[in-house]
């Protein structure tokens, strides 16, 4: 199984069957379709990573000074990406 083929399944099989109902599923690899907008920072991301990853979805909170790539600790950028 893999997300292209559970996705259609849903559509095709099961919403039609739960209208108004709740669907709750697990994390399975196949639940779960990550595209690079949507996909959390890695944890293993080097810092310069995370910083572009902080400023590719806009979440850099506009109080820190120039230059805070270089004054922030990695573990602070993790802090604000989750």
């Amino acid at each position: 199984m893999f997300s292209e083929v559970w996705l259609k399944w849903l559509e095709a099989v099961v919403f039609p069957k739960i209208s108004g109902g709740v669907l709750v599923v697990d994390r399975a690899p196949y639940h779960l379709v990550l595209t690079p907008e949507t996909a959390p920072a890695r944890s293993k991301q080097r810092k310069a990573e995370m910083a572009a990853w902080l400023e590719s979805h806009d979440v850099v909170p506009q109080d820190l000074e120039s230059g805070w790539k270089q004054s922030r600790t990695i573990a602070e950028m993790k802090a604000v990406a989750d």
